[in-house]
């Protein structure tokens, strides 16, 4: 169970904000092929591990986004205080008093 922590860890940790998710889709490729999946990559950056029998009559699909809720830094105040504007979609209620990486 730890170990799965520590994947899902590194996982969510890797860096990818919407429309630059090429890191977090290494990372992904990366730790997953840990595990013996095989690879392929889609048209849009999609990245499809798969794993075990593929004849197998029963199969599971784990599906995630990469990206990220990411805000670009547009100038700090007078006061030290940072600035930013979304990139995608963000829901400026959680901001407050969230934990960000600059």
């Amino acid at each position: 169970m730890e170990e799965l922590k520590k994947l899902l860890f590194r996982l969510c940790s890797a860096p990818g904000t919407s429309g630059a998710e090429e890191s977090a889709a290494e990372t992904a490729v990366r730790e997953l092929e840990k595990y013996g999946t095989t690879r392929a990559e889609g048209a849009m950056g999609n990245v499809v591990c798969t794993m075990g029998n593929p004849d197998a009559r029963r199969r599971i699909l784990l599906d995630a986004h990469l990206d990220q809720i990411g805000l670009v830094v547009t100038g700090v105040d007078e006061r030290g205080f940072v600035r930013v504007a979304p990139c995608g979609g963000v829901d400026r209620r959680v901001l407050p008093g969230s934990p960000m990486t600059v």
